[in-house]
């Protein structure tokens, strides 16, 4: 099954590329392929639901996520995430002004 879905993003942790109010256009999919580089939709226990940038997938299957700004919360406190926390990839932000940009 695919899905869509819009989040508005709540904070600058993903700035530059998404900033605090933008609009983001995810999919997801059992078959959805994880990829490095790439931003995903998470659900965390601490933090609920963020949007981060995969660094990294660990020897044991977990994923390590990041933002992309410099005062965004760490890799290391974001902590291994499991493949069923993933809800999901980012495709395009959209700002204030109806500017699409594709991720």
């Amino acid at each position: 099954m695919f899905k869509l879905g819009i989040d508005k993003i709540l904070g600058d942790s993903m700035s530059p590329n998404i900033k605090d109010g933008n609009f983001v256009i995810f999919f997801s999919s059992r078959k959805m392929k994880i990829t490095p580089s790439k931003i995903y939709r998470l659900s965390h226990p601490e933090f609920g639901s963020i949007i981060k940038r995969l660094s990294f997938e660990d020897a044991d299957g977990n994923f390590w996520f990041k933002g992309d700004s410099p005062d965004s919360t760490s890799l290391k406190k974001i902590g291994a995430i499991t493949k069923e926390q993933i809800n999901g990839r980012i495709l395009l932000a959209i700002d204030s002004k109806s500017c699409i940009t594709f991720l």
